[in-house]
């Protein structure tokens, strides 16, 4: 008996998971046949506005990691006794020892 509920569990379950998880990749990899499927142009001008935006958050993620490496070194010079580098225009403020930026 209890084999038996326990197999009626994970039926259950995996009944229940296919009702969700079924829409949502229908959504995700096209298998919905509500929509049809877009001319070539639409193709075309979708993949360009991904290459775009892929450009976009590479060089997003480029800044951001050069700004990561410029933070470490400045937190280590810290850690060491040494004054921050003076302020670069444009950059932001150097960081105060109790980590605020000065006003």
């Amino acid at each position: 008996m209890t084999r038996l509920s326990s197999f009626a569990r994970v039926t259950l379950v995996a009944a229940g998971l296919f009702v969700f998880v079924a829409p949502a990749s229908a959504q995700l990899f096209g298998g919905s046949n509500n929509n049809p499927a877009p001319a070539g142009d639409d193709i075309d001008q979708r993949l360009d506005r991904l290459e775009n935006s892929l450009r976009q958050l590479t060089g997003a993620i480029e800044q951001l990691q050069f700004r990561n490496q410029q933070l470490e070194s400045q937190v280590r010079r810290m850690q060491e006794g040494g004054a921050p580098p003076p302020r670069q225009e444009g950059g932001a403020p150097p960081l105060r020892p109790d980590g605020g930026i000065p006003s």
